[in-house]
């Protein structure tokens, strides 16, 4: 009876895992779709952040927002990479439906940067430095997502590719220094 379960209990981890695999190009569009929204709601609640009467609470929102993303950027890239390598129309599909984020993504960090003074006036400590913690979680995210695509990408894609992931990387850096003062 032991034997039997423990064969239970293996069988049905190999059976979870093949499961978490069934990735396919949908997944992937679906991720950026959800990126694409999320990142979206990052830039309008950084937006609606007043300089004057911000609330923690619309801080944490922000913070909630840029999490969000961090987790569909590490879910992407792992259903990228276990996908494996796309076809060349797929690929530019992908890479088009990202760079229409590209833009919403610079003026998020834009924004960030130009609300940093009212996020330091909030009356309790320590959102700059949570801010900067998610600044750096989302850059790292972001090359994750980008190198995943990178390595299954065709030849004829992976300088585009290289680019978008280097462009977006250093857009995060003046943001860094920013909270990082």
């Amino acid at each position: 009876m032991v034997q039997f379960t423990c064969y239970l209990v293996v069988l049905s981890v190999a059976a979870g895992g093949l499961a978490a695999c069934t990735c396919d190009v949908a997944t992937v569009q679906a991720d950026i779709d959800t990126l694409v929204r999320q990142v979206t709601e990052f830039d309008n609640a950084i937006v609606a952040f007043s300089p004057t009467n911000g609330s923690v609470d619309d801080a944490l929102a922000i913070h909630a927002d840029a999490t969000s993303i961090i987790n569909t950027l590490n879910t992407a890239a792992s259903d990228v990479e276990a996908i494996g390598e796309f076809s060349e129309d797929d690929d530019t599909t992908i890479l088009s439906a990202i760079e229409t984020s590209v833009p919403t993504v610079l003026v998020s960090l834009i924004d960030i940067i130009d609300k940093k003074p009212a996020f330091d006036a909030l009356p309790i400590c320590g959102i700059p430095a949570l801010f900067l913690q998610d600044l750096q979680n989302l850059q790292n995210a972001s090359v994750g997502f980008g190198n995943a695509l990178i390595n299954t990408a065709p030849d004829t894609l992976v300088a585009n590719f290289t680019d978008l992931t280097n462009n977006i990387a250093a857009a995060f850096e003046p943001a860094i220094t920013a909270y990082s003062s």
